[in-house]
Order: structure tokens, then C-alpha cells, then sequence
């Protein structure tokens, strides 16, 4: 069940510690758990809670938490890394890999980030100003003949009337032009 070397102990069955474990680094673990069923009901469900060191007070830092998945191999070896996925029960609700990351909430792709762009799939409401350089019909701003709509807030049916839409160009700096 045990094996002790001198640089190494390996234990072949699931092991349930009732207190804390601190350790240094942890490597290849397959699988881990919190409390099963078996060991009492109370304890079924049990999270895993993962912390690094809290600063001391004295003006030191926390530890960082890193999360890693295996590095790629060959000649690719950025595309073939693994991903880290992270779930709420079966739930898919966050992916990344090298070289994407998608917000998945109720495992649904809604924003998907790599390093060229970033797609937003549903309708998006921003509460604050949005200031951008280019608005563009969703097939690109080179794409002759292709239409764009810019809409303001409909109304509601009940007597609430649509938001008016007001399109500006910047204030005249003076002099010529």
C-alpha cells in the first residue's frame, strides 16, 4: 500500500487525510477529491479548497496559485498543450488552452479570446460609454454591399417608447475645414 524510498513515497490506495496537508509541489496527481459519501454524510459534497501562502503583514506578498496543464511536445508544442477546463458539477464554464480562452456559462460558448480577437455571441449591454476606433458590418469593414444595423432600444408595448439614436461627428477644432 506504502512505498518509502529515500526520495520518494508512493501510496497505491485513495487516501483520506482529516486534518490539512501542506505541501511543496504536487505532481501527477490523476485524480483528486473531496469527502465521499463513504466516509459520512455530512461530508458528502465536501470542497477542495487550494491555497497559497497569505503575505506576513510585514509588507511580503501572497504566494501566486498557478494552475498548469502539460506542456505541448514536438514541433507544435504551444498548439498541443493541454487545457485547463473548469466546471461547476458537469458544467462546463471556462476553457483555456495555449492559445483561447471562452467563457462558457451552462457550458454555451459566449466570448471566445485569443490573441487576434475577441467574439462576443450574444447580445452585450454595456453600462458605461464604449469608445472604439471602427464600426464595422459583422463580415468586416472591407466587404462591399454588406448591410449594418445600429438600433437604440425598442419600445416595450406598454406605452414605454424606444431610446432615440443620435449619431454625431467630432466638435470643428476652429479655422478651416
Amino acid at each position: 500500500v506504502v512505498t518509502a524510498t529515500r526520495d520518494d513515497v508512493t501510496v497505491a490506495k485513495p487516501t483520506t487525510f482529516a486534518d490539512a496537508v501542506t505541501v511543496g509541489t504536487v505532481v501527477d496527481i490523476e485524480t483528486l477529491t473531496g469527502a465521499s459519501a463513504a466516509v459520512g454524510s455530512a461530508q458528502a459534497g465536501s470542497g477542495i479548497t487550494m491555497t497559497a501562502g497569505a503575505g506576513d503583514g510585514d509588507g511580503n506578498a501572497g504566494g501566486a496559485l498557478t494552475l498548469a496543464s502539460g506542456a505541448g511536445g514536438g514541433a507544435d508544442a504551444v498548439a498541443s498543450a493541454g487545457g485547463i477546463v473548469l466546471k461547476t458539477g458537469a458544467t462546463e464554464q471556462l476553457a483555456l488552452t495555449p492559445t483561447t480562452m471562452t467563457l462558457k456559462p451552462n457550458n454555451v460558448d459566449v466570448v471566445t479570446i485569443n490573441e487576434n480577437t475577441v467574439s462576443i455571441v450574444k447580445p452585450t449591454a454595456f453600462s458605461e460609454a464604449v469608445t472604439v476606433a471602427d464600426i464595422s458590418s459583422p463580415v468586416g469593414s472591407s466587404s462591399a454591399g454588406s448591410d449594418m444595423s445600429v438600433a437604440s432600444g425598442a419600445g416595450d408595448g406598454d406605452g414605454n417608447n424606444g431610446g432615440a439614436l443620435t449619431l454625431g461627428s467630432g466638435a470643428g477644432g476652429g479655422g478651416a475645414g
